[in-house]
């Protein structure tokens, strides 16, 4: 939505369908930002929209979870190519932005929707409040729109700390480094609420208490209350 990185670089765009480093978010992030939508299996509120869908692998499981069409667009032609090639279903329609704009779209059309990791990869503060005014235009009222994103100010794996909010920073995925830039929730907070979105929330992820213990089957003790830098915002739409 608007990225200029090298995402839009085709071999970048398979890097990241196979980054290890996603599995954290499948095992922690994205049980919290289903959970956040507040739906239920079997839809009814419509369609639901994936602002980001990168190489589409969440798309099709909100589909094939919640019973729901899913509209799925991205800015990168190099992620949808991804997307459509190796994560098509039926219920998944997948569309490429121009810029920040979704005109493709009527006003008060989608049910819900949802961003994994997209809003740290805008550039100013005014390019994220485009962005959240134009998925507060496509939202039918009550409708829910939860993010899943990166608190840098908790983040152990950079690169470096930046002094101040808005500042771009590098992180490595694999061979490969991807540069994005230093936000905090405070701000996603008070861009949600001036786009139109009501009872804001913030929940920062522990393995504690995690949205699907199940997840963890596979581990030979329980996970412990450790804090990770995944943090979930969300509200509804007035």
């Amino acid at each position: 939505m608007g990225v200029t990185s090298s995402f839009d670089d085709p071999d970048v765009a398979a890097a990241y369908a196979t980054w290890r480093a996603r599995e954290l978010a499948w095992l922690l992030g994205y049980p919290f930002l289903f959970r956040a939508l507040e739906l239920e299996s079997g839809g009814g509120r419509g369609p639901v929209l994936d602002v980001g869908c990168g190489h589409g692998e969440v798309a099709v499981q909100v589909a094939r979870r919640f019973a729901s069409p899913v509209v799925a667009v991205d800015a990168s032609p190099a992620m949808l190519e991804v997307a459509r090639r190796e994560h098509a279903d039926p219920a998944v329609t997948y569309h490429q932005a121009e810029g920040r704009r979704l005109d493709f779209l009527d006003t008060a059309s989608m049910g819900a929707a949802y961003s994994a990791f997209v809003l740290l990869m805008q550039p100013s503060r005014a390019a994220i409040q485009a962005l959240a005014d134009e998925v507060g235009r496509v939202l039918r009222p009550g409708a829910r729109f939860a993010v899943l994103d990166m608190d840098h100010s908790r983040s152990t794996v950079l690169a470096r700390r930046p002094a101040a909010e808005g500042e771009q920073i590098t992180v490595e995925m694999g061979d490969t480094e991807i540069h994005d830039y230093y936000w905090l929730p405070e701000t996603y907070t008070e861009i949600l609420a001036k786009a139109g979105f009501a009872d804001v929330r913030v929940e920062w992820l522990t393995w504690e208490g995690t949205a699907d213990p199940a997840l963890f089957s596979w581990r030979d003790r329980a996970p412990g209350p450790v804090t990770c830098s995944l943090v979930v915002l969300s509200g509804t739409r007035r």
